[in-house]
């Protein structure tokens, strides 16, 4: 989460809102009052940055 907040987008772990059991490799996005263009944009930076985590984790 700190790297993705650190290129300007955040997100949030799932688990909190499942009203079961919660599964804990989730996220939420909230982009109500974003453009296409920037939800896109942002999608993209969680994919490098989670790519950089799996990388660093091998």
């Amino acid at each position: 989460l700190e790297e993705a907040v650190r290129r300007n987008v955040a997100y949030v772990p799932g688990a909190p809102f499942y009203a079961g059991s919660p599964r804990k490799n989730t996220l939420r996005l909230a982009f109500v009052t974003v453009s296409a263009e920037r939800i896109e944009q942002g999608v993209s930076i969680l994919g490098e940055v989670f790519r950089e985590a799996i990388a660093q984790a091998a």
